[in-house]
């Protein structure tokens, strides 16, 4: 019987690191290289495995921080790929990470084959100047915002992939319009996107200039803690 467990113990990992070893001799995977890091991930309980009759076939390491998932490792062992044991892992891991407060998943593309399989996961691939390895993607875990290409509304969020300097001429890279909840405060759906914090934003509020400079300047607790611009309420933007 298939089954998710998210505090695997000891024989687990023994028998985990028996196949990753063997995979390696075959040339299937290299993962057993990064036994330390998985070895570290048991002992803070940051792993999820997939068991069949308690047998582990595959698993993952994560580690949230703030609002953020990140997932370091994903192996499925290798005679039972291509039979829907990695979707059963990833959709239990990323309802589990939402339970634990998280809005977001990160993950870098290992081996870069993978991106396919995260893409049909619903995994976007974030801007490649983030100063984040290249071929990472994310996953928003709840709804957020869609961009647009034109503004529309007195609340503008506008965003480039460069610092301010270096703007002149150039049109936002993502344009946000703000849709608000009666109270006019609260985002009806909160604004969740992958940046630099040295990065250019605007805040139009009122169809007026508030803020214009690098996110992290902008006055919101996200750009402190996070490499995700996060704005859910208009009260977090205070200039």
């Amino acid at each position: 019987m298939i089954k998710i467990n998210y505090a695997p113990n000891s024989d687990h990992f023994i028998q985990i690191k028996k196949w990753l070893f063997e995979q390696e001799k075959d040339n299937k995977d290299g993962f057993h290289n990064h036994w330390n890091m998985i070895l570290i991930a048991l002992n803070t309980k940051n792993s999820i495995i997939i068991t069949d009759n308690d047998y582990p076939i595959g698993f993952i390491v994560y580690h949230i921080s703030d609002f953020v998932a990140k997932v370091s490792i994903t192996v499925i062992k290798e005679s039972e790929r291509k039979k829907g044991v990695a979707k059963i892992l990833i959709n239990e891991s990323l309802y589990f990470f939402k339970l634990k407060g998280a809005l977001v998943t990160e993950l870098y593309c290992s081996p870069e084959e993978s991106e396919l399989f995260w893409k049909k996961m619903g995994f976007i691939n974030i801007p490649s100047n983030t100063f984040r390895p290249p071929l990472s993607m994310y996953k928003t875990l709840i709804d957020s915002l869609s961009y647009s290409n034109e503004i529309e509304g007195e609340y503008v969020i506008k965003l480039w992939f460069c610092e301010p300097h270096e703007t002149k001429g150039r049109n936002p890279d993502r344009i946000w319009n703000l849709n608000l909840g009666k109270d006019e405060r609260i985002l009806n759906t909160p604004i969740i996107y992958p940046v630099s914090k040295d990065w250019k934003i605007e805040f139009i509020r009122d169809g007026v200039e508030d803020f214009s400079g690098k996110i992290k300047y902008f006055n919101i607790d996200s750009s402190n803690y996070s490499d995700y611009l996060l704005i859910k309420e208009l009260n977090e933007i205070v200039t």
